[in-house]
């Protein structure tokens, strides 16, 4: 109840989810939020993540919040990265996450992926994360590829594409593509 009286309606740059899990083993999932905790030892471990987290922090590891800066930042990587960290001589502090808890994260990701992309000049390289993302979910939630594209297909026909530059005044109303 603290958090949510602490949390509750503020303005964020993002949506904002916390996560509390008293399970060393963090079976609530707490770590994928953008501020997680869950129990550890002698009282909880502090986790920042999600987009939030890139609009809160100036400089790794120093927050404006109000939370002390020893907060550890969780972000879901490449697979290789954990070898490259240990290849340039340090050990990272790394997490294995499947189920839901890696949907999720790989929903995250993809937000993340899609805003570098924004920003970046780097087109190919930024959509090259966009699509390892996409290809990831696809897996991960077992979707047929055929299935997916014969639904894009549809809405292709049904509603066009995004070639034209058409901008609506978004006004609220849903319109079903």
């Amino acid at each position: 109840m603290v958090l949510d009286t602490a949390y509750h309606g503020l303005t964020t740059p993002a949506k904002f989810k916390i996560g509390v899990s008293g399970y060393p083993n963090n079976c609530g999932e707490s770590w994928v939020k953008d501020l997680g905790f869950f129990g550890a030892a002698k009282g909880f471990t502090c986790v920042l993540g999600g987009e939030a987290a890139s609009n809160f922090l100036s400089v790794p590891g120093k927050l404006h919040i109000g939370i002390p800066p020893n907060i550890l930042t969780m972000k879901l990587v490449r697979d290789r990265i954990p070898d490259i960290i240990r290849r340039s001589g340090r050990e990272p502090d790394v997490r294995r996450i499947s189920g839901e808890a890696l949907e999720d994260a790989l929903k995250e990701k993809l937000v993340e992926e899609a805003l570098e992309l924004k920003k970046s000049g780097e087109i190919y390289e930024e959509l090259a994360d966009v699509l390892e993302v996409v290809d990831a979910i696809i897996e991960s939630y077992g979707i047929d590829r055929q299935r997916l594209l014969d639904v894009k297909g549809e809405k292709l026909r049904r509603a066009g594409g995004f070639k034209e530059g058409y901008l609506v005044l978004d006004n609220g109303e849903k319109h079903k593509a």
